[in-house]
């Protein structure tokens, strides 16, 4: 039991490390102008709008049928109740602790797609999936079947952060006394506040015109339904379709189906582009993005809530609740891993949707960089995982 736990304490510490150092060199490259700004944007946003979506197209497409869908079914429960969960540990931090307003985002959104991704890859190359892999299967398809529930948790997170992350940073800014840019224009102008008529003439012109007004509403909500589609869920519905419609699945991911030599295997190995170069680029964000003094007990707080807290959570509520669903060592494993991990480096993104003031922004990249240097605490998760998924597998 002891050198068990020792063996895998010292692969998840070795792959937390790596992903540490693939930050660093992300992090040395911007600071000595090997990447420049504008590199740094031209990366990222290839990572989120290519590479991402081609790796869940083949990752969760080749996994998931009709079936398969069905039996994913803890995911679409537990990865939005541990995201209001830690909303609400994060509102507790900030409404009875005082903490600033960036820890409610920070504590709710973790980094659940390229740190996972990477610490899974790195588990299997020091042969700690042979444990949970299914008899017969290769580790290779164990780390296959393990990433495409990861993509899949991923997707209802990232759903949730740019719904939601962009309200909660500018909420939280208010809170802390700064003020909004947007607001601050529209203060300053006061045309661009509606006076009463205005307002009385609009409500006046939907009353006589009531298909004009129903037309202004679906509008409303199509836009909305536009600004919260992105580049990676698009690829995740994608995928989904893909899988679940038999004939299309045979086409693009069965063996002898005659796009995968081709077409499947060019977008997978584009796919396989995303999870180093994302932490290399996470890392060159970190440096570029201006910090400002944040309190060691926001950062406590945080950490205790990210590191500790949701992780004890998760581990625990899937031991118990584990015999509702498949029984499936990789997938309990991914359950538990699913909502742990330091805050989203997204939220420096989610910043500047929100239009706070710079002060605020450095708040939220010094936070992120303190939170991403103690990455390696979560070999503690890693271990915990491990053991009881092997547990609950027999």
């Amino acid at each position: 039991m002891a050198s068990y736990i020792c063996e895998t304490a010292l692969a998840a510490t070795q792959a937390s490390i790596s992903i540490l150092l693939i930050l660093l060199y992300g992090y040395l490259a911007r600071r000595y102008r090997l990447v420049n700004a504008e590199g740094e944007a031209n990366m990222s946003y290839l990572s989120v709008h290519i590479f991402l979506p081609a790796l869940l197209v083949t990752q969760i497409g080749s996994q998931i049928s009709a079936k398969k869908a069905l039996e994913w079914w803890p995911f679409m429960v537990l990865a939005p109740a541990f995201i209001a969960l830690s909303a609400l540990f994060g509102w507790i931090g900030v409404k009875l602790f005082s903490l600033p307003g960036w820890v409610l985002p920070a504590a709710t959104f973790p980094n659940v797609t390229s740190l996972h991704l990477l610490l899974t890859e790195s588990l299997a190359a020091t042969n700690m999936f042979e444990q949970l892999a299914q008899s017969g299967e290769s580790t290779q398809d164990a780390l296959a079947r393990a990433q495409s529930y990861l993509l899949f948790n991923a997707l209802i997170h990232n759903v949730a952060r740019f719904a939601f992350g962009p309200w909660m940073i500018k909420k939280g800014a208010k809170d802390d006394g700064d003020s909004d840019v947007e607001s601050e224009h529209s203060d300053a102008d006061p045309e661009a506040q509606p006076d009463e008529r205005s307002r009385f003439v609009d409500r006046l012109d939907r009353a006589v015109n009531p298909e004009k007004g129903l037309q202004s509403r679906f509008r409303s909500v199509w836009e909305s339904i536009k600004a919260g589609m992105n580049a990676p869920l698009c690829a995740g519905l994608l995928a989904i379709v893909l899988g679940c419609i038999p004939p299309l699945n045979y086409v693009f991911f069965d063996d002898n189906g005659p796009l995968k030599p081709s077409l499947t295997q060019s977008i997978k190995k584009i796919g396989g582009l995303y999870t180093a170069l994302q932490m290399f680029v996470l890392g060159a964000q970190l440096q570029s993005h201006p910090s400002t003094f944040v309190s060691a007990l926001a950062l406590s707080y945080l950490f205790l809530i990210r590191f500790v807290v949701i992780p004890a959570l998760s581990i625990t509520t899937v031991y118990f609740l584990s015999s509702h669903w498949q029984d499936d060592p990789i997938f309990n494993f991914v359950l538990m891993l699913g909502p742990t991990g330091p805050p989203a480096i997204t939220l420096a993104a989610i910043v500047e949707m929100a239009s706070v003031s710079k002060e605020e922004d450095g708040r939220v990249a010094r936070m992120l960089a303190w939170s991403y240097a103690v990455t390696p605490a979560i070999s503690g998760t890693v271990v915990s995982a491990l053991w009881v998924a092997k547990k609950l597998g027999g």
